[in-house]
């Protein structure tokens, strides 16, 4: 039961199978919100009584999550040529696209001013409010990231260093 290992000693529960594969999950103030890739919902958990409650559905389907307060940042992936994704932010049920990026995003970060995005192939930012990205790092296998201030940390899962930009 996927609430219960959320929340040791919580009273609500929220099987798997009540989800269309889940991909991405924030907690927040106790507050759980699930992304699941099948159906491209993004979904929110009653702490006391395990009831989902739709906050969006996404044209692409989601692949990370991350959260600050009531806004929610999301890498998607397009099912569409040539198979780039999409970064979101999801305001109250509104859904901001506010990069395209090529190829497949994956993990997800936020920075004071940036969000930032992983692929296979790179380390990807955008201002929080939108507009043109900007490549931090390419030709790069990330494996997994932390931001610190504006500095973003990962791994090279290829070359086993821990780099810096």
């Amino acid at each position: 039961e996927l609430w219960s290992a959320l929340v040791p000693g919580g009273e609500a529960r929220l099987r798997a199978d009540d989800l269309a594969n889940p991909v991405g999950l924030s907690v927040v103030a106790g507050v759980p919100w699930i992304a699941e890739q099948e159906s491209g919902l993004l979904t929110e958990v009653n702490p006391e009584t395990g009831e989902l409650t739709t906050l969006a559905v996404l044209d692409d389907p989601p692949h990370d999550l991350i959260r600050e307060g009531d806004v929610a940042f999301l890498t998607t992936r397009s099912t569409r040529w040539p198979y780039g994704g999409f970064i979101l932010a999801v305001d109250s049920g509104d859904v901001d696209e506010l990069a395209y990026s090529p190829p497949e995003p994956e993990r997800i970060g936020l920075s004071e001013d940036y969000v930032i995005w992983s692929s296979k192939q790179s380390l990807t930012r955008v201002s929080r409010q939108g507009g043109t990205y900007e490549l931090a790092a390419g030709v790069t296998a990330v494996e997994d990231f932390i931001t610190v201030g504006e500095v973003i940390r990962w791994t090279d899962g290829q070359t086993g260093e821990v780099l810096e930009w």
